[in-house]
């Protein structure tokens, strides 16, 4: 195959979508050797060629996953002391509505 073609098959999965593609993926022939069909341009596609692009496509939405939950395990406490520090220098207690002010406020 071309680099050409590939391009072209990668162009026209990309444009239908991870989820569109799975399914004519499950509606096509068996065997890596069979065409998935159903496209616009190219009318059919290798499937072997679908079946690692769709794998390739999960790997990349689950690195992304990953990265989005690591980043909200890390930025999630810095976030509750950054809220804590407007508490108590009274920036957020002179915003906020008397429920969500300090408990101690009025004491002091």
């Amino acid at each position: 195959m071309t680099d050409k073609i590939e391009d072209a098959w990668r162009a026209e999965l990309k444009r239908r979508g991870l989820e569109n593609v799975k399914l004519k993926l499950m509606a096509a022939g068996v065997g890596r050797g069979a065409n998935v069909r159903g496209f616009e341009s190219p009318s059919e596609i290798p499937r072997d060629f679908v079946e690692d692009w769709v794998a390739a496509e999960e790997r990349k939405a689950i690195k992304e996953r990953r990265w989005t939950l690591t980043w909200a395990i890390v930025g999630g406490p810095a976030s509750e002391g950054f809220s804590r520090d407007q508490e108590n220098s009274g920036t957020f207690a002179a915003n906020a509505s008397p429920a969500r002010q300090h408990p101690l406020r009025n004491v002091l």
